[in-house]
């Protein structure tokens, strides 16, 4: 997944970014990222930082959905794997208004 950082009402400057890779159980490519998908909108929900400031994490896409063949997934079912924080411009379409 790619996923935003963004803060309310912040329009330019620098935005972090989040390359994540989440682990689902499904039976398919489809319904991993249907799971991906749906759990886009828990991880979305804004908090207020230690400044005061509300922030959310915007999964902006779902980019790829891989195939991993282990036994014992049941336990690990939505569960982070990997995750890397990156920056770049804020732009318009990047900001939370």
């Amino acid at each position: 997944m790619t996923v935003a950082i963004q803060i309310e009402g912040r329009q330019k400057g620098f935005q972090t970014w989040e390359e994540r890779y989440v682990l689902y159980r499904a039976f398919s490519e489809t319904e991993a990222a249907t799971k991906a998908k749906e759990a886009a909108s828990d991880h979305e929900k804004p908090y207020l930082n230690s400044k005061g400031l509300l922030v959310r994490w915007k999964v902006e896409r779902v980019d790829d959905v891989y195939e991993v063949v282990q036994e014992n997934t049941k336990d690990l079912d939505g569960a982070e794997v990997f995750s890397k924080l990156h920056g770049r411009r804020l732009t318009a379409e990047r900001a939370w208004l």
